[in-house]
């Protein structure tokens, strides 16, 4: 089964609530890189033009490390009963929470630690803002780029169209940070990143 990407959007207007919610999640993410192997990725972002906005990317390997491990930590378990107890954002719906799965590449980059398909490295993660208009237009672009990649250190790429907020937003995942600079640069000249 392919690795699982979680994408979940939180829109927070109280400038204290959402120092809260950043300061549990940093909590979270602590504990989860330190004893959650099977967690590829946690990453959090602030967006850049939505100040209320909070963008989570989480890749797991399977659905049982998100349910049976890191959804059962101390700190998870924290974050979630005080998430309800002070009522720091509102019920997610399916569409803000963007769940799907990392298709796996055949091609990985030598040498590889790993155990098995999928290995953990650093990500780049960009966030791409597109009036509707342009979003066809950007999706036809950037799916040429996830199944004929210019860079052979590029592991993953997951495009997800999140209609309801008219964004884009696309996590690559390279073996260096050179060929992530490379990719960014790719879609600096789509207008946008």
């Amino acid at each position: 089964m392919a690795a699982l990407v979680l994408s979940p959007l939180v829109n927070i207007a109280s400038d204290q609530k959402r120092a809260r919610f950043l300061s549990l999640l940093r909590e979270v993410g602590k504990e989860t890189l330190t004893s959650e192997p099977d967690c590829l990725a946690y990453i959090w972002l602030l967006s850049v033009t939505e100040t209320t906005a909070i963008r989570g990317v989480e890749i797991y390997r399977n659905d049982s490390a998100l349910e049976d491990t890191h959804r059962r930590s101390t700190a998870y378990e924290k974050f979630r009963t005080v998430l309800i107890e002070e009522q720091l954002a509102p019920p997610p719906t399916a569409a803000a929470l963007c769940r799907g799965r990392l298709v796996e590449k055949s091609r990985l980059p030598d040498p590889v630690n790993s155990s098995g398909p999928l290995v953990a490295i650093t990500g780049s993660v960009s966030v791409l803002t597109i009036t509707y208009a342009r979003s066809e237009e950007i999706l036809a672009i950037l799916g040429k780029v996830a199944d004929e990649p210019r860079e052979k250190d590029q592991i993953a790429f997951v495009i997800s169209d999140l209609e309801e907020s008219r964004q884009i937003l696309v996590v690559g995942v390279f073996a260096s940070r050179k060929a992530a600079d490379r990719a960014r640069s790719t879609w600096k000249s789509l207008g946008q990143g």
